[in-house]
């Protein structure tokens, strides 16, 4: 990793602080909750004490015993936000090496359902690629590469480092959990170019993409919860076997996935036929710059 001399291009900067600014979100959401979560577990033996119902002796201890969980959650979580310092470099940074895929897969202890996250390293350098450069970076796994970034150093405190080695909560949260930095990609060859895009397209662009894709996905997930409590759709799920069943459930995945597609594609022709001037290049070629 070197650091280039060259100072980031302001939208170069405008991007780097957005991603910036969501990590600073992250953290006083965790400081939040784990304040809130803290109290919780104070607050617990203050209701029992002022309860006058008996409680059998192995329940009393069991609860005791959960409370304490969560009060040593609620401060250790209260702990990483507020030991947990991010800094955003103002010059831009040629970073060399592998890329790596690490994945980290969460199960629903109610449901069952897994989902997956993957996050992309570069060592122990996790990688923020822009939105919709999916096919930019996939191929790229395993391959050494060479980027210009706009680093974000993260650094924890020393007592939170001791603390997580003590009590073994690094294994607990998975890989890249704590990475020592974030690299936000701003140049790869002729596939990224980030002060192109939105220098062309305006520098809310990249953050316009995001936004509808989420509203999309809020949308989707909206309507699924509509369906799924009508009064057909519950008979018709208690009724059936599980194979059925996941197949209509597949089915609806991929018809909403295909569905969503055709309406995009749609709302670009009728963009295109009432404006003859509107740009319908594809997000990956605007990425390009």
């Amino acid at each position: 990793m070197d650091t280039d001399n060259r100072p980031l291009s302001a939208l170069e900067r405008y991007h780097a602080r957005s991603i910036h600014l969501r990590l600073i979100l992250f953290k006083w959401l965790a400081l939040f909750f784990g304040v809130v979560l803290t109290l919780l577990g104070l607050m617990l033996p203050v209701a029992f004490a002022f309860d006058r119902q008996s409680v059998p002796l192995p329940l009393l201890l069991l609860l005791v015993l959960l409370d304490l969980v969560i009060i040593a959650l609620g401060l250790f979580i209260t702990a990483h936000g507020l030991w947990r310092d991010t800094k955003l470099r103002e010059t831009a940074t040629q970073l060399h090496g592998k890329l790596t895929e690490k994945k980290h897969t969460v199960v629903n202890p109610n449901t069952g359902s897994r989902t997956t996250h993957r996050l992309y390293f570069i060592d122990d350098i996790q990688i923020s690629w822009p939105s919709g450069s999916e096919t930019v970076y996939l191929p790229l796994v395993g391959r050494d590469i060479e980027l210009t970034v706009a680093m974000i150093d993260v650094k924890s405190r020393n007592r939170l480092k001791a603390l997580r080695q003590r009590v073994g909560i690094d294994k607990l949260a998975g890989p890249g959990k704590h990475p020592s930095g974030i690299a936000v990609v701003l140049n790869y060859r002729q596939a990224v170019n980030i002060h192109g895009v939105l220098d062309k397209y305006g520098r809310n662009y990249l953050l316009g993409y995001q936004l509808r894709w989420a509203i999309g996905a809020g949308l989707f997930v909206a309507l699924t919860f509509f369906l799924l409590m009508q009064p057909y759709t519950l008979t018709f799920l208690s009724q059936t076997n599980f194979l059925l069943m996941l197949l209509v459930l597949i089915g609806y995945a991929i018809g909403g996935a295909l569905a969503m597609g055709l309406v995009i594609e749609g709302y670009q022709k009728l963009r295109k036929r009432l404006d003859p001037d509107y740009d319908d290049t594809p997000h990956e070629e605007r990425l390009k710059g």
